[in-house]
């Protein structure tokens, strides 16, 4: 039966090791992949492929950063893409409201992945989400996006 396979492969050595760090390395590949991909979207005039790339980058964030590994990929490229990229999408009158929804995401996201002891994120993430969250003519789902966002930065980012 299948419990006595099980119980004969108890006393096998397995895989689990080389099997972990092979998903490991298909995790960054697909986060590194994510950010090249979001930096070449800097340049990008078109505010649907930049919402496209934020949407990615949030789920390459999301399921992707995982681990020291992720937290220094993320680290790498927050300040010359990730905030960059975001700073765009955030643009009142320009950017499409699902843009500057997708942004908050993204900055939300990358909260999370990169801990606590993060200040300097902490501080330029204020003075671009503020101006979000005060704007009354923004859309109300973008504006709690960025009042989220920057409740998620400082609650873990700021020491």
């Amino acid at each position: 039966t299948s419990h006595d396979n099980d119980i004969d492969n108890i006393h096998q050595p397995s895989n689990t090791a080389s099997s972990s760090s092979a998903i490991n390395n298909t995790r960054l590949s697909k986060l590194l992949d994510s950010l090249s991909l979001a930096s070449s979207t800097l340049t990008e005039k078109r505010s649907t492929k930049r919402e496209q790339s934020l949407r990615h980058l949030f789920k390459s964030l999301t399921q992707y950063a995982t681990g020291q590994i992720g937290r220094e990929a993320v680290l790498t490229k927050l300040y010359d893409t990730i905030v960059p990229l975001c700073t765009l999408g955030l643009r009142g009158g320009i950017a499409s409201p699902s843009e500057q929804y997708a942004s908050c995401r993204v900055l939300e996201a990358t909260s999370v992945v990169l801990g606590a002891d993060e200040d300097e994120y902490c501080e330029v993430v204020y003075k671009l989400l503020l101006v979000v969250v005060k704007a009354t003519g923004r859309a109300a789902q973008v504006r709690g996006a960025a009042l989220r966002a920057l409740s998620m930065a400082y609650f873990i980012c700021c020491g």
